[in-house]
């Protein structure tokens, strides 16, 4: 993105002015006229050729304006795709269900199955995952025919054919048509809103949940679900019932998941917002989640959540889904593990199919299918997602003073911004400056530069340290890992009359037996707290205790943090220090499973490893957090589930050695995931028949008097399907909200001057907030909070002018 983020401040009515794409015309022809040999600006020595660019690192999703740059009326322009979508009758709204099956290999049992998807329904038909490139978009440009009459589109057959409104100056960069992604969904809206319907729906949230009656309506319509019908007042029984899903849980089970949320999950330091904040236990509802808090908690809390409280098999879908979101969000892809992906994905869509109800799979649910192959095109979603753009949009609206005149503030605090960045590249390196800014964490510099490679790794002290004098049995351990773990040590285990350097001498010798003992510790980008730290802290919100190392046995060792001891070596003319964890660590053996379909590993905290070797260097520890179980089954009970966090501040930038060093006839392509993914994805068939249901006996009486009375009429008439609305693409990519509300269409709102509040601090690691949010608003395209450029559409032109 350019350096004046000039659409970082967009004035919000619902759809974006379709002649905007005029006010960037002429920015892209002058831009295009320099696509070859020209030189562009803001560039610093040799002058060498740029072209300009589409900016296709955001797409239309979650960039209304785009559409009316790049040809397209819908939220999704690229997706022009026949894909059959339903019309739902009482949930009024369109959805894609069962759209996924003609995906699936020729043989596969789901294609025969006219049970548990679209009744009655066999698909034959066996096609690819659509993909839509600049090649694709050129050739149906080329095809449209313009209108013969002035009024209503340009071109014929626009709604039916197609949902071209214009041709836009983006379409006519000469290398527009080599593009293999033109458009690109964004992953952070997309995983958002995925998460907050599995949210709302499996912990039955009045008014946001996918499964009410009207979606039970549509399922006794559309599916063979009898056990999810509703039942017909009989007898004593006056009013209808609503079976319980075995997908959502019960008042009981949700009270203990919202005690669970407010009261047990703790992150470490600087992960992510304080979600206990939002939960009313009085109310069950959790209010003020923002994207990156419904980010975290598909891809961590939900398969530690709902375990045991539904029905395993459907547990396990949702873990698989969970699975594929942290897999795919990974910092480093590798394309093996994508392509594998991209192959399991319509199956798991399938299994989803299979147990929520039509309303449940909004355009946006269907989403999911494309995301692997635009992860394999695009690479890495951190340069494709929209946390970035909403940092940048946090910074525009801080800066914004002047409502009235918004692009001169924004011009001028850019140029004040650029002029002390280029003033402070020339002061000292101990100056804390926009290069050399402030670490969040402390690191001590040494006063010597050490030889010894074990002793090369700097940390910093967090807190005040007191003396501790160590036993015997505790420095012997000490001495004997910090020489196994010294590679200088090693040829004097196989040659003998080898030169030893005065530092090697100086630890040979050992270490004081008086150490500084500290409670806080940081290294590696973490902060550690000790045991003891933690339980003396009032109401912590945080956890920092987790400690995981890779054994020399390739074991994967976890547990918690007990005490942090600073080392003294002296001699003459030599002192060297150096910082050891001493840890309580689970046993790896007996208190540790996992499982790779679902990547999850699980540890129990109360078994302990037999070994003596409990000590561990700073900094080859690694910070983890462990989150039990709400529910206290006899199969769940007294295991976590662990999880890796990742290093704030800068990642080391990989060099030729760390790739020379890979086995290439071992190497799988599996080194990059995160966490402790296995990096196998293993997609598990669902089978309905198998669960047991007990939706006769569970479930809730209807009390709305509007569901009563839609209700009624089935009783009087078979009620057909009513005859669906046209298919429009911007109604049919917006409907993605709650089948409670009807479709009334709001009036937009013409107002000037109107911002779109950003999300706050929408890290991928994003840090604890404790004090409250001044109007903080939800960021949500399917409520209508999109960004249009109506009242000031130069403002784009002034982006598009600065981002080259």
């Amino acid at each position: 993105m350019g350096s004046s983020g000039g659409v970082s401040v967009m004035f919000s009515t619902y759809r974006g002015s379709r002649s905007s794409g005029s006010f960037v015309t002429e920015v892209f022809v002058r831009r295009k006229g320099r696509s070859r040999g020209g030189t562009g600006a803001h560039t610093i020595g040799p002058q060498r050729p740029r072209r300009a660019a589409p900016p296709w690192g955001f797409g239309s999703l979650v960039w209304p304006p785009l559409p009316s740059l790049s040809f397209g009326s819908g939220k999704l322009t690229w997706k022009n795709r026949p894909t059959e979508f339903l019309w739902l009758n009482k949930g009024r709204k369109y959805v894609a269900f069962d759209t996924n099956r003609q995906y699936l290999k020729r043989r596969h049992p789901f294609r025969e199955d006219q049970k548990n998807f679209k009744k009655g329904k066999v698909v034959h038909e066996v096609t690819e995952v659509p993909k839509f490139d600049g090649i694709a978009v050129d050739a149906e440009l080329r095809a449209l025919v313009p209108a013969a009459s002035e009024a209503g589109h340009q071109f014929e057959g626009y709604g039916v054919t197609h949902n071209w409104t214009h041709e836009a100056a983006l379409t006519k960069l000469e290398y527009y048509k080599d593009l293999e992604l033109p458009h690109n969904i964004d992953v952070m809206h997309t995983v958002k809103n995925v998460a907050e319907s599995v949210f709302h729906t499996c912990l039955n949230i009045p008014g946001k949940s996918k499964d009410n009656v009207k979606a039970r309506v549509d399922v006794e319509i559309l599916c063979d679900r009898e056990k999810l019908h509703m039942k017909r007042p009989i007898g004593r029984q006056k009013n209808w019932f609503k079976p319980h899903a075995n997908f959502c849980l019960d008042s009981i089970q949700k009270k203990e998941a919202f005690r669970w949320l407010k009261y047990v999950v703790m992150f470490p330091d600087g992960y992510c917002s304080n979600m206990s904040k939002g939960v009313n236990l009085s109310t069950g509802k959790v209010t003020g989640l923002k994207s990156h808090d419904y980010h975290i908690w598909i891809q961590r809390l939900m398969p530690v959540m709902l375990r045991g409280y539904i029905p395993e098999k459907v547990w396990r879908v949702l873990a698989q889904l969970s699975h594929f979101f942290r897999t795919l969000c990974a910092k480093q892809i590798c394309p093996k593990v994508i392509e594998k992906l991209q192959d399991t994905v319509p199956e798991l869509l399938c299994n989803l199919e299979m147990i929520f109800p039509p309303g449940f799979f909004t355009p946006m649910a269907h989403l999911i299918v494309h995301l692997a192959n635009e992860a394999l095109l695009g690479g890495p979603v951190q340069f494709r997602w929209q946390f970035c753009i909403e940092r940048e949009f946090k910074y525009i609206r801080k800066i914004t003073g002047n409502k009235a005149k918004i692009e001169a503030c924004i011009a001028e605090a850019i140029c004040l911004r650029e002029m002390a960045d280029a003033a402070t590249t020339y002061y000292p390196d101990d100056v804390p400056t926009q290069h050399n800014p402030v670490t969040r964490y402390n690191v001590d510099v040494p006063e010597n530069d050490p030889k010894l490679q074990l002793f090369q790794f700097p940390g910093g002290k967090a807190g005040k340290g007191t003396k501790y004098k160590l036993e015997n049995e505790e420095k012997d351990c000490i001495m004997l890992y910090v020489l196994m773990n010294m590679k200088e040590v090693v040829p004097f285990g196989r040659e003998r009359n080898v030169d030893m350097i005065d530092e090697l001498k100086c630890v040979s010798q050992g270490c004081s037996r008086e150490v500084t003992k500290y409670e806080k510790y940081d290294v590696n980008g973490f902060r550690f707290h000790t045991e003891t730290h933690q339980k003396g802290r009032a109401n912590p919100k945080t956890i920092n205790t987790g400690v995981f190392t890779k054994g020399a046995n390739n074991f994967d060792y976890y547990g918690r943090l007990q005490s942090v001891y600073e080392l003294t070596f002296n001699r003459t003319n030599v002192q060297l220090n150096i910082v050891v964890f001493k840890c309580h660590w689970f046993d790896p053996i007996g208190g540790q499973r996992s499982d790779k379909s679902i990547g999850l590993v699980e540890v129990k905290p109360s078994t302990t490893y037999s070994g003596a070797d409990v000590f561990v260097v700073a900094h080859q520890a690694k910070q983890v957090y462990y989150l039990p179980y709400p529910c206290q089954k006899a199969e769940l009970k007294g295991w976590e589930v662990v999880f890796q966090v990742s290093p704030h501040g800068n990642l080391p930038i990989p060099s030729e050695d760390d790739y020379n060093n890979i086995d290439p006839v071992t190497y799988e392509g599996i080194f990059y995931q995160e966490e402790h993914d296995f990096g196998e994805y293993i997609l598990e068939p669902f089978v309905q028949e198998d669960l047991g249901n007990d939706a006769e006996t569970r479930g809730e009486s209807v009390v709305d008097l509007k569901d009563i009375s839609m209700l009624e009429k089935l009783l009087e008439a078979n009620d057909n399907y009513d005859e669906p609305p046209p298919i429009d693409p911007s109604t049919l990519y917006s409907q993605d909200s709650d089948s409670d509300s009807e479709p009334e269409k709001e009036k937009e709102k013409e107002t000037e001057y109107e911002t779109m509040v950003p999300m706050e601090d929408e890290d991928e690691e994003d840090e604890v907030e404790d004090e409250d949010e001044e109007d903080e608003v939800e960021d949500e395209v399917a409520a209508g909070y999109t960004w249009t450029l109506t009242s000031h559409p130069p403002l784009l032109a002034t982006w598009l002018l600065s981002c080259s």
